[in-house]
């Protein structure tokens, strides 16, 4: 939270601007129906969030969400890579983060949320992904939801293509923590409130 003071003649405002709040995204119900694992290293799962979650802003990531069954396709757990896309001409476009992670075994079959940087995203449209680490045998999935439908949504990136609702898959149990870009609000010492935008 940064502190601004506003000098007026004789009398020092001290005034605070909060950030935006952050909102969770996703399309999935929360409930595990089904589960997918890849046989190739390099392809990844992906989700789209579009204007519909975002209202047409642009904004910032700062945590990545996902669930990885429990003994599919099998009981040792790599872990993998999560990654940000920008949007580019509605396919996925500049990638803005890749970062690692471990499986948290305790959280199989549930969210496991992976904090991430600040992450700024400069397009109303993103695509959050997941790639699983890879050995030659043992790898993790990544688990569907067959209850709501938004397959549409899903996106995978095969031998460096990339793939939009695949199959028809329900939806992949991938979700973010985002905040818009702006919109804070500065409240002075005199009960003033304004919006400022960053």
């Amino acid at each position: 939270m940064k502190k601004i003071a506003v000098i007026i003649g004789m009398f020092v405002l001290l005034a605070t601007t909060a950030q935006a709040a952050y909102d969770y995204l996703y399309w999935d119900d929360g409930y595990k129906d089904d589960a997918k694992a890849w046989t190739n290293a390099g392809w990844y799962w992906a989700v789209q969030f579009n204007e519909e979650k975002t209202g047409g802003d642009a904004g910032f990531i700062n945590q990545i969400g996902l669930v990885i069954p429990s003994d599919y396709p099998d009981s040792t757990y790599e872990g993998g890579w999560v990654m940000i896309f920008e949007d580019n001409a509605g396919v996925p476009g500049t990638q803005v983060l890749r970062q690692a992670f471990n499986t948290d075994e305790t959280r199989l079959n549930q969210f496991q949320w992976i904090d991430t940087p600040e992450t700024y995203v400069s397009t109303s449209t993103f695509y959050i992904a997941f790639e699983e680490a890879w050995d030659g045998g043992n790898h993790d999935a990544i688990c569907l939801d067959t209850g709501w439908q938004f397959p549409t949504h899903n996106w995978t990136y095969e031998s460096g293509i990339w793939y939009n609702n695949p199959q028809g898959w329900a939806d992949f149990m991938i979700r973010c923590r985002w905040r818009l870009c702006g919109g804070a609000v500065e409240e002075a010492t005199f009960g003033q409130i304004k919006v400022l935008d960053f």
